[in-house]
């Protein structure tokens, strides 16, 4: 409403100036149409000096006004030009104005992001679109800068420190932003890093206990198999540790980390499939071979002397006449048997 209100006065203003410029104009003609039959006189009488008198008198109040006048086409100058500035800066002024309440609106909406979690994807798309438009109006003041005089270069030095206030806001949400996701994608590394760590270790732990040979015991090969196990569920947790860092909560400035962990763990993978493989190869075959020779010895035993089957008997020995055969009777049978092997 402001700016419509000087609009108005400076109309009124005009048609003011317009009837004093011309009653200015009339009243220097006749102050000059004066002069001049003054001039005309001749004597020093009592009348001339009054006339005299009187036209000083009026010539002064002429000055005076000509001199108010002036300062009031100056003021409706300055008037005129404000208005054409406002109306310049008003697309910038109000464009400002709405990249403040966005601004607002933002650090608002950051209170509330999540704190294990990434910004969401809404709230990055608007913070750059404030920024894109950011950019545009401070490129528009910078260039209007270059070429502006009086109150159109106080107007865009005024317009220029609210971009940098407003900036100010911007930036401190995109600083927390970045810091947020960074922050994310680093416990994202550091937790695959970890997992890495870990099957590397049960891989070095393993192989440093030599290759498996066919002549060690069962129960030493059962204990290899179980740390091979372990091993393989440790590049499976891994593996999936590390699937977590192609999500969007890793940000793209860690790709070249996560690409390094990729190869590495790849490195891990294989080497842990080998050994293991090998492991579990040699275990189950000797356990085959155990086992079958154990159900030989049974059969054996199974018959007697007499070479008669008699399982029932068998089984009663075993279990000590109870109900089941438990591994320590078993073990123990066979330890002591004549039909050990």
């Amino acid at each position: 409403q402001e700016p419509a209100k000087i609009s108005l006065a400076l109309g009124k203003a005009r048609e003011m100036e317009s009837e004093a410029q011309e009653a200015v104009k009339a009243s220097r003609q006749e102050l000059e149409k004066k002069h001049q039959e003054l001039a005309k006189l001749d004597g020093k009488g009592p009348s001339i000096m009054k006339q005299g008198s009187e036209f000083m008198r009026t010539k002064v109040r002429v000055n005076y006004v000509e001199a108010e006048f002036s300062k009031f086409q100056k003021l409706v100058k300055e008037l005129d030009e404000r208005v054409e500035v406002d109306k310049a800066m008003s697309s910038l002024s109000t464009t400002l104005s709405e990249l403040d309440k966005e601004a607002d609106g933002l650090k608002q909406s950051s209170d509330n992001w999540p704190k294990d979690q990434k910004v969401p994807e809404e709230e990055v798309t608007k913070l750059t679109e404030v920024q894109e438009r950011m950019t545009n109006a401070t490129e528009d003041v910078e260039s209007k800068l270059k070429t502006a005089q009086g109150l159109e270069l106080r107007a865009l030095r005024g317009i220029f420190g609210r971009l940098t206030r407003v900036q100010d806001k911007v930036d401190k949400i995109r600083d927390l932003a970045r810091d947020r996701n960074r922050a994310l994608s680093n416990k994202a590394l550091k937790e695959a890093q970890d997992a890495i760590i870990r099957a590397e270790r049960g891989v070095t732990k393993v192989s440093s206990k030599g290759h498996p040979t066919e002549d060690g015991s069962v129960s030493k090969m059962e204990a290899m198999n179980d740390q091979a196990t372990e091993v393989l569920a440790l590049v499976t947790e891994a593996e999936q540790v590390l699937a977590k860092c192609d999500s969007p909560q890793v940000g793209p400035e860690a790709k070249v980390d996560v690409r390094r962990l990729q190869f590495r763990f790849k490195a891990v993978e294989q080497k842990a499939k080998a050994l293991t493989s090998n492991i579990t190869e040699k275990f189950e075959k000797m356990a085959s071979s155990a086992c079958d020779k154990a159900m030989g010895a049974l059969r054996k035993e199974a018959r007697g002397q007499n070479g008669e089957l008699d399982a029932q008997g068998l089984f009663a020995t075993l279990s000590d006449s109870g109900n089941e055969i438990k591994e320590e009777q078993f073990c123990e049978y066979f330890t002591k048997s004549k039909f050990e092997e």
